[in-house]
């Protein structure tokens, strides 16, 4: 019997290369020589993740079945910029 809210394959593969990217991040960080692919490692990671979030956690249209949210996203704008900006000030701070 299927889940009647399966997490499609493509959200549970970002997630797997989000966590790789992750433990790249806490390898490259363990010397100062190899800090700064650590970090982008990290923020890669995170993008992807935040990214994967956003898109999976959107509000549909009513009657959207799901398999088709992608073409009909309903996403407020005002949260996305917000979360934007804190990535963009996240990613400033350690460049």
């Amino acid at each position: 019997m299927e889940a009647a809210h399966a997490t499609p394959a493509w959200v549970l593969l970002a997630y797997l290369i989000s966590g790789v990217c992750f433990i790249l991040a806490l390898r490259g960080l363990s010397s100062p020589e190899s800090s700064r692919r650590g970090n982008r490692a990290g923020m890669i990671g995170m993008l992807i993740a935040v990214v994967t979030t956003i898109v999976v956690h959107a509000p549909r249209i009513s009657g959207t079945a799901p398999d088709e949210y992608l073409h009909n996203l309903n996403v407020d704008w005002a949260v996305a910029g917000q979360i934007l900006a804190a990535v963009m000030v996240g990613a400033r701070s350690v460049s």
